[in-house]
């Protein structure tokens, strides 16, 4: 069924959306074939009010343009970046002026004939006045909006895995946390990761060994690091790896959000082996336990630390020996305070986050 003339992709992983393009693309032009004026690229990830504007002119002349020469074409607004979004650009007057008189005209006029519209943005607000202009037309026939999401842990194991399966490759469930664990979540970087490590490994199944020895530290990475190190209780290792994170422009309220992660599963499971509820090893669940317990870890899910690939759970168990539920509790509320800091007060970030971090581990 062919394509309606509009289409907006959205989403949080910047792979993902040029993945999804390509095969549009190749849907709605076949015969288009790389480096000809078939798809004109007008890049909209700008800094400026004024390239704002420029970049929604120059779409709306590549309409009239591919129009008077009657050829099919696809006019790509690539990574939009200001519409919706709180920053600068965006609430800039006269960028708002021009993306009504965009979307106004395109939702009145429409599209000339041959002529498909394809934006794509990662920060595009789902209550902009440009999303909406989307959703109407998507119910009349006349768009389509595709969310091709990423961005998270879950999306980014199952990006690792489908890299993998497509060159043939095998790759364990262990590896693959280790791979997202320590590269983050970011599309692009996993699958030029993912061919690395193939390389080191000569095409062998790699362990999370080899994704330690290989893969390079990314941002995201470098968080679970920062809570690993606040795992083991090790201050001058968390307070040496936050200034890396924060000089890396890593947000504040990310950090501690991912050391409350942390301390949450450490205080369980410390919890539960001070109560006997863990099997000698503290790597599983103590059999033999009362049906009001087994209720309550089956209400856990997902957010039940054994149930974890056995890489993740071997470092949480690991670690949670260092604790003991009274002082991972005591940790949980040093870090609750100091999330309510960074949103309410106007101190240092920084400053919040090493006092923090140090009042949990004293």
């Amino acid at each position: 069924m062919p394509h309606p003339q509009a289409i907006l992709v959205i989403g949080t992983d910047r792979y993902l959306i040029e993945e999804k393009v390509n095969a549009l693309i190749r849907e709605i032009l076949p015969h288009a074939e790389k480096g000809d004026f078939s798809v004109e690229t007008i890049h909209a990830a700008v800094d400026k009010a004024d390239d704002a504007v420029g970049a929604l002119q120059q779409a709306r002349q590549a309409f009239v343009q591919t129009s008077f020469f009657a050829t099919d074409k696809i006019v790509w607004l690539r990574n939009l970046s200001f519409s919706g979004a709180t920053d600068r650009v965006s609430k800039s007057q006269t960028v708002r002026d021009a993306i009504e008189e965009f979307r106004t005209d395109l939702r009145e006029h429409g599209l000339p004939e041959g002529v498909t519209l394809l934006i794509t943005s990662t920060v595009l607000a789902k209550n902009s006045a440009l999303f909406k202009t989307f959703q109407g037309m998507q119910k009349s026939g006349k768009a389509e909006i595709f969310d091709v999401g990423g961005g998270d842990p879950n999306s980014a194991r199952k990006l690792v895995a489908r890299f993998a399966a497509e060159q043939g490759w095998t790759i364990g469930a262990e590896s693959v946390q280790a791979m997202v664990d320590r590269c983050g979540t970011d599309g692009n970087t996993l699958r030029n990761e993912c061919a690395k490590l193939f390389a080191y490994t000569a095409g062998k199944e790699p362990l999370p060994e080899d994704v330690a020895a290989i893969c390079t530290l990314h941002h995201d990475g470098e968080a679970w690091d920062l809570a690993d190190a606040f795992g083991m209780h090790d201050l001058p290792g968390s307070i040496r790896i936050l200034h890396t994170l924060l000089s890396l422009k890593a947000a504040p309220i990310m950090l501690v959000i991912v050391l409350e992660g942390r301390i949450d599963d450490l205080a369980l499971l410390a919890d539960a082996r001070e109560r006997g509820l863990l099997a000698p090893g503290n790597g599983q669940w103590a059999s033999g336990l009362s049906d009001e317990d087994r209720a309550a870890i089956a209400d856990l899910g997902a957010m039940d630390p054994l149930s974890r690939p056995g890489f993740t759970k071997g470092r949480l168990v690991s670690q949670s020996l260092r604790w003991t539920r009274a002082k991972a509790v005591a940790a949980r509320m040093a870090l609750y305070r100091c999330h309510e800091q960074l949103v309410t007060s106007p101190a240092d970030p920084e400053t919040l986050l090493e006092l923090a971090i140090s009042e949990a581990l004293s």
